[in-house]
């Protein structure tokens, strides 16, 4: 590749995971979401990933990363002196590395939440490391794994906060593949298998607005009212739900309350197969003869159906095991 156009596809994918992951950007590189969509529908990103271990740009080069680590390693001679990185308050040091210290905790305490932070995921590992997060109550003591999940985290709801939705376009190659495998994730804890997803990671991708239900069933072409009634029906109070004729009354309403419990509890309507294996059950059925109805009324009135729904419903029929369409 001649070296102008390597500059040139450098300083786009710099600029990428500035706007996106939060990281350092260049000098004399711009860019906003107009050039990053049309960067992305050329499927520019699946030749050039902005944010992989293989990409262009390293995390860590921008100007001013020498005095990082100039500063790095003077924390970390500190720490094999003194077996700590609290800076005592009688300890003689120049302002500015005490700021510096200050401003890493805030960092991390951002990354933490799964947003942007601008330092790079082998300066966190190398804080990690040296005892920066076990010294600080405030701070867990990440692993590698949690580092590089939340580092995606905060690139999956700068994406939400640009396109309005967690609906990851193809375009973005590598993130619309991890909200897929945590999608993954969620539907085989929610079948029973533990240990897969960490029950703080499922927390967090919530609260990113990560839909793990509707909108598996509704995909982007099903219209925004589909996708509201979908979830509203399969998620609020089932107070107003109809019994079968065999079912035992009381037992349903006993599930029921349960469920109602745990709505209050999680702040969410999520049932998990770990949770409670016969409200699981329960919720599982309902939604099963939630999308059947849909599937009647579409077939119905076939000329106004959504074919593209249709398919989708189907096709969630089939990867939860259901059967029987």
């Amino acid at each position: 590749m001649p070296k102008d156009l390597y500059n040139w596809c450098w300083r786009q994918c710099n600029g990428a995971s500035a706007l996106l992951c939060g990281t350092p950007l260049s000098v004399g590189v711009k860019m906003n979401k107009k050039k990053l969509q049309i960067l992305s529908s050329s499927h520019f990103f699946r030749a050039f990933p902005y944010n992989g271990m293989n990409g262009l740009v390293r995390e860590d080069e921008y100007e001013g990363a020498e005095e990082w680590w100039a500063t790095f390693e003077r924390l970390q001679s500190f720490s094999v002196q003194y077996g700590t990185t609290l800076i005592p308050d009688d300890y003689e040091c120049n302002p500015s590395f005490r700021q510096w210290i200050a401003d890493i905790q805030s960092s991390l305490l951002h990354f933490i939440k799964g947003d942007p932070c601008e330092l790079s995921i082998r300066q966190i590992e190398l804080l990690v490391l040296i005892g920066f997060a076990a010294d600080r109550e405030k701070l867990p003591n990440l692993t590698r794994s949690d580092i590089l999940w939340l580092r995606k985290l905060a690139e999956l709801k700068r994406y939400q906060h640009m396109f309005g939705d967690c609906q990851v376009s193809q375009d973005f190659p590598l993130l619309h593949q991890w909200v897929a495998e945590q999608k993954n994730l969620f539907k085989l804890v929610r079948m029973g298998k533990e240990g897969l997803m960490q029950h703080w990671r499922l927390v967090l991708l919530l609260d990113a607005g990560v839909d793990f239900f509707a909108g598996d069933c509704c995909p982007n072409a099903v219209t925004l009212d589909e996708l509201k009634e979908f979830a509203f029906l399969a998620s609020t109070s089932p107070n107003s739900w109809r019994f079968d004729r065999s079912d035992d009354l009381s037992n349903q309403c006993e599930i029921i309350a349960k469920f109602e419990k745990m709505k209050r509890s999680n702040g969410h309507s999520l049932v998990l197969a770990t949770d409670s294996r016969d409200v699981y059950s329960w919720f599982f059925e309902r939604r099963s003869q939630l999308m059947e109805r849909y599937i009647d009324q579409l077939v119905a009135n076939p000329e106004g159906a959504n074919c593209s729904f249709l398919l989708s419903l189907l096709s969630y029929f089939d990867d939860e095991g259901t059967g029987g369409l």
